[in-house]
């Protein structure tokens, strides 16, 4: 019970923002991750170790989130986030940029600037390699150079 105590503590804010970059709404947001921790605890309450936990807690909501998105077959990105004079066109391109991805490499940006793990904690969470997640993420970043630069370019 301890190690669940620590893992929400020290983890809830990392895990609520990566669902809220992938899914785009509070309401949602809240809800995948109420039943996120609520799988954990009540599947997993004999695991103490709390670095096994977290891991077992990012694939519960990343699974939700796959869930939830076949379901619904857009994925909406955050919107809501504060935004100052002139930023509204680079959000709107990064948003585009996002958008022009699929869902997995989505989860390789959320995974990383979203909830800022490692890439141990990615690769875990993601069952690939360490090094995989690292050349996929490269990858992806490239993708939406090219996405945002094409963007600029048609304006």
């Amino acid at each position: 019970m301890n190690a669940f105590l620590e893992v929400y503590e020290s983890g809830f804010d990392a895990l609520y923002r990566y669902v809220f970059s992938r899914i785009g709404n509070h309401d949602d947001t809240d809800d995948i991750v109420s039943d996120a921790f609520s799988r954990v605890f009540h599947r997993y309450r004999r695991v103490t170790n709390s670095e096994q936990l977290r891991r077992l807690l990012f694939v519960t909501a990343r699974n939700l989130v796959i869930d939830r998105s076949r379901h619904i077959q857009t994925v909406a990105l955050p919107t809501d986030c504060p935004s100052g004079e002139g930023q509204d066109a680079v959000a709107e391109t990064v948003q585009d940029a996002l958008a022009a991805l699929e869902p997995d490499e989505r989860d390789l940006i959320a995974l990383k600037y979203f909830s800022r793990l490692t890439f141990h904690e990615m690769s875990e969470i993601m069952g690939i390699n360490e090094r995989t997640v690292q050349s996929r993420l490269r990858t992806v970043l490239q993708k939406m150079r090219v996405n945002v630069a094409q963007e600029e370019y048609h304006e």
